[in-house]
């Protein structure tokens, strides 16, 4: 088995090529189809005009709510950067994007569970209880499940009764790194800033990246733990 050291520097050097040959398909689809990059702004920006007439506070409290069905959050928060920059888009991110985990929390640890648990009762299987001292590596291990929408993350921790702090402080600053590099996006295609955008681009792969070596750290550790 190769040394764990360079399992991470294969990943990195894999990340870098994915991301980079990403954005030369990007470029090289934009020049082939003649894509129209005033319209794509202009489209951008009637759409960013429209949230901007949104008071921001009403704003955050629909974020509450739309994301406990399956909604888009890149969508939301690229219009969201566009119309109110990186600074307040963040700000407003931070309230709706808070108060939508507390609140699918407690829906799916209160009336979610049992209604599951005697459904997988019937069909002769037990809800899994999370171990005691557990909670923080449920938590770490669903935030960082790859491309699992933001809804389904947060109804499986509360279905599982994790402890509410470690749900908190370990939920919240895994999505709102997500949500950073969106409303950097945003308003970098809102001002016309490539260089900006490019940065948001590569702070998502990066944040892609140190998931994949947070996820390989830990199931490391826990082969560790058992001797493997």
């Amino acid at each position: 088995m190769p040394p764990p050291n360079r399992i991470r520097l294969r990943h990195v050097l894999i990340f870098l090529a994915l991301a980079i040959v990403g954005l030369i398909v990007l470029v090289t689809l934009w020049n082939v189809f003649e894509l129209d990059g005033q319209k794509i702004r202009g489209f951008i920006k009637t759409v960013a005009d429209w949230m901007g007439t949104l008071p921001p506070v009403p704003f955050a409290i629909c974020c509450v709510f739309i994301f406990l069905f399956p909604m888009p959050a890149s969508a939301v928060f690229i219009g969201a950067g566009a119309a109110w920059g990186v600074q307040k888009g963040f700000a407003v991110a931070a309230f709706g994007i808070l108060g939508n985990q507390l609140l699918a929390y407690f829906l799916a640890s209160r009336w979610m569970r049992e209604p599951i648990r005697r459904l997988l009762a019937r069909r002769g299987y037990n809800l899994p209880e999370v171990p005691p001292g557990k909670s923080a590596d449920v938590v770490l291990l669903i935030r960082l499940a790859p491309a699992a929408p933001l809804f389904v993350q947060n109804y499986l921790l509360g279905i599982a009764r994790v402890n509410l702090l470690p749900y908190v402080l370990i939920s919240f600053p895994c999505s709102m790194t997500h949500i950073l590099g969106f409303l950097l996006i945003g308003s970098a295609v809102f001002h016309e800033n490539i260089m900006f955008a490019i940065g948001g681009f590569f702070f998502i792969c990066f944040i892609m990246l140190l998931i994949k070596l947070t996820r390989d750290w830990m199931q490391h550790k826990k082969r560790q733990a058992v001797g493997v």
